[in-house]
């Protein structure tokens, strides 16, 4: 019969595992998702980069599915085989976290660089001619008080402007909430966000910079904590079955 304390461990154990289920199946979604809507994606990035990131999401995902599957089944039975599996993966699952990190710091540059490219050429040729293209682009102005990727100008020969009445036009997500009539955003308008989107959706992430890190150092610790613990009930099964 299971000791006091070797129920506690399985209990923290199952609900961490649980845990990972339920975020794994959360970020399998997210990765399946931008895969069937990647045309929203790719107005705001390169093509080329969201590729790779929904992949590495649905990968992720698909690990932290059978982390959580091993975990608690192997809890649940006290099957050594499947706790032993859950050690190993979620070994991997750390190391890959820690990898990824680092990467996305050093790659920064890259990321907006393709955030620049990919909004570009969307303002330039699909705003105003697909929905996916004027709604991912209205939402980034709106949501980060900004117009064009690196700024005003981008929207200078663009396929919008030839199709509007007046050579100047911008679109109404260029010029702030309730300050301007439908369709008389202009170059000239008072309320004219000054700033591109990619300058303000970066600085935004990197004021959030410290949150993202602990937030990262606090599931990385959860992950240690579920190893130590899974190695606990090794050992007590280990013990309890006489060897």
């Amino acid at each position: 019969m299971a000791s006091h304390g070797t129920s506690c461990v399985k209990c923290i154990f199952f609900i961490v595992n649980l845990a990972v289920w339920i975020a794994s199946v959360g970020l399998m979604v997210i990765g399946v998702s931008m895969l069937v809507e990647s045309t929203y994606f790719w107005e705001l990035f390169a093509e080329e980069s969201i590729m790779p990131i929904a992949i590495m999401a649905i990968l992720l995902g698909v690990l932290g599915f059978l982390i959580g599957f091993s975990g608690c089944c192997g809890a649940c039975k006290e099957n050594i085989c499947l706790l032993v599996v859950n050690f190993l993966l979620m070994m991997l699952l750390i190391s890959g976290e820690i990898v990824v990190g680092v990467l996305v710091f050093i790659n920064r540059a890259d990321v907006e660089e393709s955030m620049t490219m990919g909004m570009t050429v969307t303002i330039k040729e699909h705003y105003g001619e697909t929905k996916a293209a004027t709604e991912s682009i209205d939402f980034a102005q709106q949501k980060f008080h900004c117009c064009g990727a690196s700024n005003v100008s981008d929207y200078d020969g663009s396929v919008f402007q030839t199709k509007a009445i007046h050579g100047d036009a911008l679109p109404d997500s260029c010029c702030e909430e309730d300050t301007e009539s439908a369709g008389s955003c202009s170059y000239t308008s008072p309320s004219l966000k000054p700033g591109g989107c990619v300058k303000s959706i970066s600085d935004t992430i990197e004021g959030n910079d410290l949150t993202a890190v602990l937030v990262g150092l606090a599931a990385i610790i959860v992950q240690i904590i579920a190893v130590v613990l899974s190695c606990c009930l090794i050992s007590e099964i280990n013990s309890s079955d006489g060897y």
